[in-house]
């Protein structure tokens, strides 16, 4: 069996989704590049901004949340219409994006049990999936605020590479 890989490029404009020409599975890769990176964006809202790998019935299967006034990344996963599952939480906002020249960049490997999630290049949390499936579409929303990304973040889907 002969898989070909490929990598499809995504301009995702601040609370629009994108759906995948290729779906996102087991040894694959998403790569969200931001060019600015506003750290002190946090007035008003504790949760800012947010990145999501979704599969094709809405379910968010990884949803990273940057919330800057209680100064945490979280991680969650739930179904359409559900509550959210047991988040994970990553502490210290600022210091995961050290040496990032105003830019950042959020990397997702896809593991089949886990994600692989690296902040500029420094993995963050090896976060268990509680839903598993297909990444069809990726999200990048803002909640009440500023984003701590640039208006518009692009993201690169790495496919077939297993």
């Amino acid at each position: 069996m002969s898989t070909t890989s490929a990598v499809n490029i995504y301009n995702i404009s601040a609370g629009t989704s994108v759906d995948l020409a290729a779906p996102v599975t087991t040894g694959d890769i998403v790569t969200f590049f931001s060019s600015a990176l506003n750290l002190s964006a946090g007035g008003g809202s504790p949760n800012n901004t947010a990145l999501n790998l979704l599969s094709e019935n809405g379910t968010y299967l990884l949803h990273i949340a940057f919330r800057l006034q209680e100064n945490v990344i979280v991680f969650n996963s739930r179904q359409p219409n559900a509550p959210w599952l047991v988040e994970q939480r990553v502490s210290n906002v600022a210091n995961q994006f050290i040496g990032s020249d105003g830019k950042a960049m959020v990397t997702v490997f896809d593991h089949g049990d886990k994600y692989q999630v690296v902040i500029n290049e420094k993995t963050v949390i090896q976060y268990t999936k509680q839903i598993s499936g297909p990444t069809t579409s990726v999200s990048y929303l803002v909640t009440e605020g500023t984003s701590i990304f640039s208006t518009v973040v692009e993201a690169v889907t790495y496919t077939g590479l297993a």
